[in-house]
């Protein structure tokens, strides 16, 4: 929440309860012994975060278990090591105009890989409204068409996609440059269908 400015919020459950906007990360009280949460209509998800979450458990299991060469996909991933062969995996990128063709690709050996985008959790035909909510509107967000970031771990990778996804591209790159973090890397596709890569995106 901190790292981006507030656009990482999982207050946003409120708006889910239907309520006009998010309560705030003020509304949350966090301490050893208990998460407290203090406004009326203060609700928290973990959608934003969760899946990368479990998705690095899975990962470190299999590999205290000795599996070098897999590549674990729980809707984020991240790989335990190369390819059997030694070579890097391929991650395939949708294509947002159509999520069911690959437009592009990206290797992954080292870190961990998520994607957001309107697409993957749309409610109507056109796509406006969709599950990145932005606390400070309360709409969803239609500032790219996708987003997706690699970081050296999933947790880090899901919650940057989802922060990213409501920010500017100038505020994105200040947040990678602050950061001093040479795992993170962004590639967006704006919605007029152009792309552009922020940080170290092209490392595996």
């Amino acid at each position: 929440h901190a790292a981006t400015g507030g656009a990482f919020d999982p207050t946003v459950q409120s708006l889910w309860d239907g309520q006009d906007m998010a309560a705030g990360w003020s509304s949350v009280q966090v301490s050893p012994a208990e998460i407290r949460l203090t406004g009326q209509s203060a609700a928290l998800t973990l959608n934003g975060i969760a899946q990368g979450y479990i998705t690095d458990k899975v990962a470190e299991r299999l590999s205290r278990e000795g599996a070098r060469h897999v590549l674990v996909n729980l809707g984020e991933f991240r790989p335990t090591g190369p390819k059997e062969d030694g070579s890097d995996w391929q991650i395939g990128l949708a294509d947002p105009a159509a999520p069911y063709r690959i437009a592009d690709s990206t290797p992954l050996r080292t870190r961990a890989l998520a994607t957001s985008a309107p697409y993957s959790a749309s409610f109507d035909r056109d796509g406006k409204r969709h599950h990145l909510l932005d606390p400070t509107t309360g709409q969803s967000s239609a500032r790219y068409a996708s987003l997706s970031v690699k970081a050296r771990d999933a947790t880090s990778a899901d919650g940057l996609s989802t922060a990213f996804s409501l920010m500017r591209e100038e505020q994105i790159a200040r947040v990678i440059q602050r950061a001093h973090d040479p795992d993170i890397g962004v590639h967006l596709t704006r919605r007029d269908g152009t792309v552009r890569v922020l940080g170290n995106w092209i490392r595996a």
